[in-house]
């Protein structure tokens, strides 16, 4: 279900978002890092059920492989030389190289919380792969470190607080940058996009305040499209000098996956990948993808393994590891033929932990609901006890979603779920919200506290499309919501009972708050956290002018520029001494991105300045002409 604007909208500058409400039975798997124009059935069935309840049908929302992201209506510049700049198009920001999100995670250890987390980069096509830490002791974040920068389209990190001196993270990236990956035909940008996925860790040292190392595992990287179809990296440590990251590899051809898993060593000051080897390659395929440590040197690993003709069969499978090498895979926890798992998270922390799931039952009629179930780790079995778990909540109006785990030291527990109602959307009203659940692992099946929807948890009024939640002392917790309006962009907005954290258009929402007694909430102050560091925490959300493209040019270049709030435009370009030649745009404009196409065969060949400024905000670039 869905409101919003679609690229069809957007170019026509429509005021009326689209409403809609659709329930799909489907495989076509939209791969969360394309976050662009293409879809594609990667595996799994065809659409085979369809129903518009309300609405207007979205089903053109995504344009078809090849077409352009869309132009209408455009607007008449009032401009000093019209033949030089033409008319201002309203555009959406579709591109063959996907825009980011932010992918936050969190990990920890005794004294450190890592947080990790993707914004765009100071170029277009750019991202930055981000990294800050709380210490425990100082009871504040890291500055936010640049851990890569590249227009490589990086995705999926995750990040482990190796000790309280080193951080582990990993990552996904593909070989194409935006410029080289607008050379490949429309029909074959996602599947060459996939092959061209790597996976690369690296090592950053809290006591040197520095990266000690980035590099790739090894594959095939022969060509643009060689090696292994790869992608969302998960990583856990099994101690000081001893780590594995796991991932899952896809087999485009006969539509099924399987996982895979390297050791990482550490040697001297360096961590040393042995030899990629598959963990299992059952039939299926398999999604989310989770591990976690039990004790010194073992692991379990947990997935979501769909199989059959319809792709309808989805077990949760698990395999564990003794140090030296993997388990036969087997059920995590037998469910009944009409039942079948969506959504999982699985922690073990200091021995203690398990796996919370959440389960729908298709059953006839009104029986039809989802549950929550949590599957305690008992320590003396070593091992995930299905035979202890526990159903946690049962909703039959809802969709839950995104359970995420945290641990505390003293094993204390609390589980997020997004809850959101089936039903029509509306920007001013609920749309979802996240519940907690609070426990002891100590006694996993005794009493766990369900707080509904409390306002210091997260803004009911945006949507939430992913969580990562993380315990900073016995009883407050720290969490990043990837959160936004229902509107076309990622517009910025001044979330409730939360800062905004990193660059305020990825939407990434840092909320805290301490839970009393299991079951009250109070709001912790998030600011405290960033003494000291000025505004880097929350940079303020601006007008901004991209980078032309092309550039260099010879007869034309697309100049872009996008709006937060409706503002005087004012668009000028200057020679490199200063000196003033034209005024592009003189007038008010509204939100959203607008693009002009300059005329530069009207201009001698040379440097010049593109000068912008919109409300408080300006910004320049220099435009490179040449014949």
């Amino acid at each position: 279900m869905g409101y919003g604007h679609s690229y069809i909208t957007i170019p026509n500058q429509a005021t009326k978002p689209l409403e809609s409400a659709v329930f799909q039975v489907y495989g076509k798997f939209y791969v969360d890092i394309l976050w662009g124009w293409y879809k594609t059935t990667l595996w799994g069935p065809s659409l085979f059920y369809s129903n518009n309840f309300w609405g207007d049908d979205m089903s053109k929302c995504f344009p078809p492989a090849g077409k352009g992201s869309g132009r209408g209506n455009p607007v008449v510049a009032c401009s000093t030389w019209p033949s030089l700049g033409g008319e201002i198009v309203p555009v959406s920001e579709l591109t063959k190289m996907p825009k980011p999100v932010p992918w936050q995670s969190a990990g920890s250890s005794a004294e450190n919380r890592a947080f990790t987390w993707i914004e765009p980069g100071p170029d277009y096509g750019q991202r930055i792969l981000n990294l800050s830490y709380m210490m425990k002791s100082k009871n504040k974040f890291s500055e936010f470190i640049p851990i890569e920068l590249n227009s490589n389209a990086m995705n999926s990190p995750v990040a482990e607080a190796v000790t309280d001196k080193q951080v582990l993270l990993s990552w996904a990236k593909t070989r194409y940058t935006d410029k080289s990956i607008q050379k490949i035909k429309a029909d074959n940008v996602l599947a060459s996009f996939l092959k061209a996925q790597d996976i690369w860790y690296g090592v950053y040292d809290i006591s040197s305040k520095s990266i000690k190392q980035v590099s790739i595992l090894r594959d095939d990287t022969s060509s643009l499209a060689s090696g292994r179809v790869e992608g969302n990296p998960e990583i856990v440590v099994l101690s000081e000098d001893k780590a594995l990251i796991i991932w899952q590899v896809a087999n485009l051809e006969s539509k099924t996956s399987t996982i895979w898993y390297v050791t990482l060593t550490k040697q001297n000051d360096q961590w040393l990948s042995g030899a990629p080897a598959v963990l299992t390659d059952i039939a299926g395929v398999k999604t989310q993808v989770s591990v976690s440590s039990y004790e010194p040197g073992k692991a379990v690993v947990a997935w979501v393994n769909t199989t059959g003709e319809e792709h309808r069969d989805k077990k949760l499978m698990m395999a564990d590891f003794d140090g030296t090498a993997w388990s036969t895979p087997e059920d995590l926890i037998p469910l009944p033929e009409n039942q079948s798992c969506n959504y999982f998270d699985m922690k073990i922390k200091n021995g203690v932990g398990g796996v919370a799931l959440t389960v729908f039952n298709d059953l006839e009629g009104e029986a039809n609901h989802e549950k929550l179930i949590f599957l305690p780790f008992y320590p003396k079995a070593k091992r995930l006890n299905r035979a202890q778990a526990v159903d946690l909540y049962t909703e039959h109006t809802a969709h839950l979603q995104l359970p995420r785990i945290a641990i505390n030291e003293e094993g204390k527990a609390t589980i997020a779920v997004k809850v959101e109602r089936i039903g029509k959307k509306s920007i001013s009203e609920k749309i979802c919200q996240v519940d907690l659940f609070c426990g002891n692992l100590k006694s996993p099946t005794g009493t766990w506290n369900h707080i509904e929807g409390n306002e210091y948890v997260c803004d009911t009024t945006k949507q939430v499309s992913e969580i990562a939640v993380s315990y900073i002392n016995h009883d407050t917790l720290m969490m990043l919501s990837y959160e936004y309006p229902m509107a076309a962009t990622n517009s910025a907005f001044t979330p409730v009972h939360g800062v905004m954290f990193g660059n305020p258009v990825m939407n990434l929402v840092l909320r805290c708050f301490a839970i009393e007694n299991d079951h009250a909430i109070t709001d912790v102050p998030e600011k405290q956290y960033f003494v000291g560091m000025g505004d880097q925490m929350i940079p303020d959300a601006r007008a901004k002018l991209i980078q032309c493209y092309p550039n260099p040019c010879d007869e034309f270049t697309y100049i872009t520029f996008t709006l937060t709030e409706q503002s005087n435009v004012r668009l000028e370009i200057l020679d490199m001494s200063g000196n003033y030649i034209a005024t592009l745009v003189d007038q008010e404009l509204l939100p959203g991105g607008h693009q002009m196409k300059l005329n530069t065969a009207l201009l001698a060949p040379g440097v010049y300045l593109c000068r912008f400024s919109a409300g408080s905000s300006s910004d320049q670039i220099k435009i490179v002409v040449t014949r």
